[in-house]
């Protein structure tokens, strides 16, 4: 378990000099050149660790790392935890099971054909690593989401001498190797085409600079009113609306989902107060009126974010909406819109009165997008919260800072 982001050091595609990145950055500041590039990873990004003695080729094991808040439900409590954790791709006994604290202690690479040594394959999938996780870390709950994940992976050198496998790092022996291990050993990854790309921030509209803060999903061009994010390898404009307030000190964004799930009828307002047993009567105009979930785009710990996501879901909220960029202050969105999804079944868990029927269904339950809309809403500053210009809605202005180190 480990806190902190870990450190990544690259090259500066324009000028070559030293360029070191968190983990968690989405774009890469040359303080030599001025350029600015979105890295873009693919699947999920590759890092190596490098090695500290010079022994032939490099044997490099895969370990999956992830990171994010964790939501489950044991009975009908919800429970939330962040979870960092590491743990060995191979599932092969006496393969170390997690990476300890180097990464802390040495700057990592990403991988890319130009790196020497044998990458091998993991054996463990995501889906499964996390499952091994959120058993280990929450146990018992009746269904699990993990939001807000860094899933990586990392690779660790080590290298042969005779029947013994060797660490890279420490040069000390880590594994005997017998006649099945030399079956794994052999096994070759696909790391000749692994290699993260770097788009350019102009806007693909104007050639204007694209705003976005180093872990921003979204880049925001001011010169033309457009929004931007980045998918296979090239910039495509996204869809948002901002609801402008005169006394906003600040825009948080928010995810405005509309999805379908088997075996949940959230598709009107009438739904929702039926759902939720809100104080409200069900009328014609509530049936005709649509529903959507409110999902945070921006990081804050797990309880702020179920408790942000179900008060604005519950909420509703309306109002007039621009597709314009004032010129107050916008959090970046550094949660993805599939982020939002996984949250869905966790919201609905939360604001359903009738857990005992609902929780089987959304453990098997899958969110499928039929709308989104990324809008922007006002906060207004009141003491030390942040409050929400129209509904009421505050939290701590020091929790954003906190998200952003997660």
């Amino acid at each position: 378990m480990n806190g902190s982001n870990w450190q990544v050091e690259h090259q500066c595609p324009q000028c070559g000099a030293p360029v070191v990145l968190d983990e968690t950055f989405r774009i890469l500041s040359c303080p030599y050149c001025r350029t600015r590039l979105y890295i873009e990873p693919g699947d999920h990004f590759r890092h190596c660790i490098p090695s500290r003695v010079s022994a032939g080729e490099m044997i490099n094991l895969p370990y999956w790392r992830c990171k994010g808040s964790c939501f489950s439900f044991r009975g009908f409590e919800a429970n939330h935890r962040f979870l960092d954790a590491n743990l060995s791709g191979l599932a092969v006994p006496g393969v170390p099971e997690s990476l300890g604290l180097r990464p802390q202690a040495l700057r990592m690479k990403f991988v890319s054909p130009e790196l020497p040594g044998q990458f091998l394959p993991p054996r463990l999938t995501l889906p499964q690593i996390m499952a091994r996780i959120t058993e280990t870390h929450v146990p018992g709950g009746s269904f699990y989401r993990f939001i807000g994940e860094l899933t990586s992976l990392v690779y660790s050198p080590f290298y042969r001498k005779q029947n013994v496998l060797y660490d890279a790092v420490t040069d000390r022996p880590a594994l005997n190797i017998s006649p099945s291990a030399d079956e794994w050993l052999k096994e070759t990854a696909g790391a000749n085409t692994w290699r993260v790309r770097f788009v350019s921030t102009l806007c693909p509209q104007c050639g204007w600079d694209l705003e976005g803060d180093r872990d921003a999903l979204v880049l925001i061009c001011r010169n033309c009113n457009r929004a931007w994010r980045c998918e296979e390898g090239e910039l495509k404009e996204l869809a948002f609306a901002a609801v402008e307030h005169p006394q906003a000190v600040l825009y948080l964004p928010f995810w405005r989902l509309r999805v379908r799930m088997d075996g949940i009828d959230l598709d009107s307002y009438a739904d929702l107060i039926r759902v939720a047993n809100l104080p409200k009567a069900v009328t014609p105009a509530s049936e005709r009126k649509p529903f959507f979930y409110w999902l945070p785009a921006f990081k804050v710990n797990p309880q702020l974010y179920l408790r942000t996501a179900r008060q604005m879901t519950i909420y509703q909220p309306e109002g007039d909406m621009t597709a314009t960029f004032s010129a107050g202050p916008r959090h970046p969105v550094n949660l993805a819109e599939s982020e939002a999804l996984e949250g869905v079944a966790v919201v609905t868990a939360e604001i359903a009165t009738d857990k005992r029927r609902l929780l089987p269904v959304l453990a098997k339950a899958k969110a499928v997008k039929e709308d989104s809309l990324l809008i922007y809403h006002p906060f207004v500053m009141k003491y030390n919260e942040l409050v929400h210009a129209y509904t009421g809605m505050a939290m701590d202005r020091n929790a954003l800072a906190f998200g952003a180190a997660l």
